[in-house]
């Protein structure tokens, strides 16, 4: 995905070179007439510079906040000795096992959690970054805007219409194992591939991940409908 944030990391870098970055801006994104019309639309419908509004649709999208394990993680001004916390695996899949969906309380979490508006958090962020430690940014307005539109059930529609396919990978069951066919080919030849590239509309995707929650169990079949948010949605 071009992530929002990617154009604000891009602006707060002292060493960039404008050149490279209007050849990057031009490769990017959907510069279609269709999706500016729209964007026109929902951008008149949801005014950019409200802030306070874009957090509240955000926070009403939060299903659940989740807890630490062992509380909350120091996050001091540099990613301290030890930063992120390491877990050991065991202990992290007997407390949420992979094919148990019931949300958890308290999850083992090792990042710092950021919130863009909050005093002193944007500086703390670009002191990880630069550290190069993973850490998770909340709110920042640019991705707001985003949840905004996609939290609108006619936005996706209108973005993706029923004549546009997307990439979908589809599974037997809800294991969606990562694997290269060429080389396990190679290797071995009686090996096949555990899930299926397929071809989707997002009309037909939906249709299926509003079925029945006893048509969704882990041994069902899963359809995992990938999105790249750089390019323009013609297949």
């Amino acid at each position: 995905k071009a992530h929002p944030t990617a154009t604000r990391e891009r602006k707060n870098d002292v060493n960039h070179n404008d050149e490279e970055e209007d050849m990057f801006d031009d490769k990017v994104g959907d510069k279609s007439e269709d999706y500016r019309n729209i964007r026109e639309i929902y951008d008149a419908r949801f005014p950019p510079d409200d802030i306070e509004r874009l957090k509240a649709t955000a926070k009403s999208v939060r299903k659940r906040e989740y807890v630490p394990m062992h509380g909350e993680i120091d996050c001091p001004e540099h990613p301290p000795e030890g930063y992120p916390q390491h877990y050991n695996i065991m202990d992290v899949i007997e407390n949420w096992p992979p094919d148990d969906t019931e949300p958890r309380d308290n999850i083992y979490q090792g990042l710092c959690v950021f919130d863009y508006s909050k005093e002193g958090d944007y500086e703390k962020a670009m002191n990880y970054r630069n550290a190069e430690v993973p850490f998770v940014m909340r709110d920042d307005p640019e991705v707001l805007r985003a949840v905004e539109r996609w939290a609108d059930p006619e936005y996706l529609s209108q973005l993706l219409p029923a004549k546009s396919t997307q990439r979908t990978e589809y599974s037997h069951d809800n294991h969606f194992m990562y694997w290269r066919q060429k080389k396990l080919m190679e290797d071995f030849p009686e090996w096949k591939n555990p899930t299926e590239m397929i071809k989707m509309s997002y009309p037909e995707w939906l249709e299926k991940a509003r079925q029945p929650e006893d048509m969704t169990t882990v041994d069902k079949d899963h359809w995992y409908f990938r999105l790249i948010s750089c390019g323009a949605w013609e297949s």
